[in-house]
Parts: C-alpha cells; structure tokens; sequence
C-alpha cells in the first residue's frame, strides 16, 4: 500500500482541490452513480467529490496486484457502493469457509453485518434488498451443512435477511429510493437482486422463518423505521 499517496488523496478530497463538487458529480452521473446519497439514520449528505474519491481508491484497489485490500477498504469509506459490496462479497467467501468459532470468522461477520446495514442506511430500498440477498444465501449455505451449529447460522442468516426485506419494503416509496434504484440498477429494481418484484422477494424470503418471527421481526423494524421517519422528512 502507497499510504502516503493515499494521505496525500484524502487530504486534496478533503480540500476540494482533488475534485470540485460540480467535476466530481459530473464523473460520477458519467460513470453511472448517485450524485447524491442521504444516509437513511442521520440525514447527512455525501459530498460527490467524497463519491468520486472512493472511485478513485477503488480503480486502485482493481488495479493493484496482488489485491491492495487498503485501497478496498479506502473506497468503502468513501461510501462507494461497488466498494461496499465487494467487501461484503469477500467477507461472505470468508465465512462460509472457517470455522465459526474461528476470529477472523467472526471478525469477517461482524463486518458483513456492518457493511450490510451501512449499505441500507447510504443506498435506501436498493442498499438493503442487497443486504437481505447477501443473508438469505448465506442461510441457505449453512442449512445445507446439515449440523446442529450451522442450522443455528442458517436461521440467524434467514432472520437478518427478513429484516432487511422490511427495511427495502418500508423505504420503497421513498424517492430517494426510486432515484437510486434507477441509478444502479439501471431501472431493473430488484430484479438486479435476483427477484422479479417486492412479492417474490417476500415469498422467497419468508418462507423460511416461522409467521410468529415474521411478525415478531416486522414489528422490531417498523418501531425501528418509524423513529427515522422525522428525519426522513427533513430530507
């Protein structure tokens, strides 16, 4: 890792100088991604040239090799979402092949889990059905294991996708949602998650975890969403 290129980067993103805010949306509309992103849980607004950085590190990291995961992880905090969701891709590679008890498995979770609900919170409706793909095949791998502990993964892994089902179902409406599934999906909406529409997904998604936890689940979300809703319409 070049960290003192990297240090030099932030510090011209930062500045302005790197990117204008009117350069950096402009490369950005030109490359196909939001130029504007609103963080569901806080309202804050993503500056584009902080976008484009993230573009930047991550054309690094592709480029580099071996793979530079520092780049990686530079374009996640810059809240790329190509970023983001290959680091989820890599960390779900990581978990299905150690031991869950192992560190760096866990380790390797708990930045899924971080990783998925960042996506949600900074991609609305688009961020979370991806979140809840990433759960369900990773509770349909552990189910196929066929042991007592990976049945445990399999249901938690059903669960969390259930809930990041909720959250895209409850955002949908929202425009911030229309506009960025439009964007990155390229107007195909979930069919870009593998599902052809909000019921699929449901029937695809529900049909592992029992209606009780479904409601019970359902009911942790739209307490969860309805505390956001204020901020939402500040927006």
């Amino acid at each position: 890792m070049n960290t003192r290129k990297i240090n030099k980067t932030i510090e011209l993103i930062d500045s302005g100088e790197f990117f204008t805010d009117e350069d950096a949306e402009k490369e950005l509309q030109e490359k196909g991604y939001p130029t504007e992103i609103i963080s569901v849980d806080s309202g804050e607004h993503l500056l584009p040239r902080h976008i484009i950085g993230g573009v930047h590190f991550f054309a690094e990291y592709e480029e580099s090799n071996p793979k530079d995961i520092d780049y990686l992880h530079m374009a996640c905090d810059c809240a790329l979402y190509g970023a983001i969701t290959t680091r989820i891709e890599l960390n779900c590679k990581k978990v299905k092949k150690l031991d869950s008890g192992d560190d760096e498995n866990i380790a390797a979770r708990n930045q899924l889990l971080e990783d998925c609900n960042r996506l949600g919170n900074l991609f609305w409706s688009a961020g979370y059905a991806f979140a809840s793909r990433v759960m369900l095949d990773l509770g349909n791998h552990f189910s196929n294991l066929k042991n007592e502990e990976s049945g445990a993964l399999a249901q938690g892994f059903r669960e969390e996708a259930v809930k990041y089902y909720c959250r895209a179902e409850h955002l949908m409406n929202d425009q911030p949602s229309q506009d960025i599934i439009k964007i990155l999906y390229k107007g195909k909406g979930l069919e870009a998650c593998g599902w052809s529409s909000l019921d699929a997904a449901r029937a695809d998604i529900f049909q592992y975890v029992s209606n009780p936890r479904i409601q019970a689940l359902q009911k942790e979300v739209d307490a969860e969403m309805g505390k956001l809703e204020g901020i939402r319409k500040s927006f």
